[in-house]
C-alpha cells in the first residue's frame, strides 16, 4: 500500500519509472503539488496494449489531483482509470 495524505509541497516521489508488481492500494489526499505519478505498465509483446500492474486493486484521491496529473505514456492514464475512485 502507498498512503500519501497532506503532504501539501510533494512534487515527486519517483523520477523513473516505479514497477511495482505488489502494490495493491494507492491513496493521495490533500498533496495538491503531485502533478507526476510514474508506474510501469505491463505492455503487451506488440507494444499496443497496456495492463494495470497485477495486483494492483484501487487508487483513490481527490478528483481534481486525478485530473491534473501528467502522464509520461498516454495509456497510462486510460489504463488505471478503471481503477481510479474520487474520495
Amino acid at each position: 500500500m502507498l498512503h500519501l495524505e497532506e503532504l501539501p509541497r510533494l512534487k515527486s516521489i519517483y523520477k523513473g519509472i516505479m514497477v511495482c508488481e505488489s502494490l495493491q492500494e494507492i491513496r493521495v489526499y490533500k498533496c495538491p503539488m503531485l502533478r507526476r505519478f510514474p508506474i510501469s505498465l505491463h505492455m503487451s509483446e506488440d507494444g499496443e496494449q497496456a495492463s494495470a500492474p497485477p495486483a494492483l486493486r484501487i487508487i483513490s484521491g481527490e478528483e481534481e489531483w486525478w485530473e491534473s496529473l501528467e502522464w509520461d505514456n498516454p495509456l497510462t492514464k486510460t489504463t488505471l482509470q478503471p481503477f481510479f475512485s474520487s474520495c
